[in-house]
């Protein structure tokens, strides 16, 4: 007692004098705690900040929101604790990425990050800029014989199945637009499966219907439109684009849920 009141128990004076349960605020469940080694626990003696996404100082790179892209991958590989990443392609994304991964190795034990890219130079141009990303960094050449476009066969390396690593996540962005039909799509998540990848986000444009053109690139891939029609993601993430209407969502797989008869 406290000049003669009894002192609540587990519980913090909200507004107006009302008591509220510990850990609660206004009704919303506090933030929960940082497990240690997290990016808000001391490294070398000084407190490190958290991650809240890439500060792109353009804001927007080919109409992606980099902010908002790499806080949902930073979330999605802690959701599921998931020590290896592949990223397909690389290169592209290497500017914003180097800024995301060295979080990602100091908070994850025993990360591993692994590159492809659609041609040699590229493949150079992101061990060139991740090396130092990740403690177990590496990069899977691409077929210097190959097309860049991936328009001269369907047997390219970077839709075969020897390619792919049996990695925990695939993370895939601004890759379909560079196949040439919709059988390669196919070739790439059968591969994919086949390969051992235990999940796949990737890029998805939900406001589109699929051309059945054979022949060019893609513009844009809607696997929840014919002649796809995956199964419900495991999450889908907006808000990641300003392209509307052919605005981008993240969309995250189990591969062996993609869809029936896939494998």
């Amino acid at each position: 007692k406290k000049d003669g009141k009894p002192k609540a128990e587990g519980k913090t004076a909200g507004k107006g004098g009302d008591a509220k349960p510990a850990g609660k605020q206004d009704g919303k469940a506090a933030a929960p705690s940082e497990k240690k080694g997290d990016a808000t626990t001391k490294k070398n003696g000084t407190a490190s900040h958290k991650f809240m996404g890439v500060a792109w100082k353009d804001g927007l790179v080919r109409g992606t929101n980099v902010t908002n892209l790499s806080l949902a991958l930073y979330r999605l590989i802690k959701s599921l604790d998931a020590p290896s990443i592949a990223v397909y392609p690389c290169a592209p994304h290497a500017p914003w990425l180097i800024e995301l991964f060295p979080v990602l190795d100091f908070e994850i034990v025993n990360f591993e990050l692994q590159c492809l890219d659609f041609t040699e130079a590229d493949t150079l141009r992101s061990r060139e800029l991740l090396a130092s990303a990740a403690t177990g960094f590496r990069t899977i050449p691409a077929d210097p014989d190959a097309s860049s476009s991936l328009d001269s066969s369907l047997d390219h390396s970077l839709v075969n199945v020897d390619v792919f690593p049996a990695v925990d996540l695939l993370f895939v962005w601004e890759a379909f637009s560079a196949f040439p039909n919709h059988r390669a799509v196919w070739a790439f998540f059968r591969s994919i499966t086949r390969a051992g990848v235990a999940r796949v986000a990737f890029e998805n444009n939900p406001g589109t219907v699929n051309e059945a053109k054979v022949g060019s690139m893609l513009k844009a891939l809607n696997v929840k439109r014919a002649p796809f029609y995956f199964n419900t993601p495991e999450k889908a993430l907006d808000a990641l684009s300003d392209d509307y209407p052919m605005y981008r969502e993240l969309l995250v797989y189990n591969t062996s849920l993609l869809r029936d008869g896939l494998s």
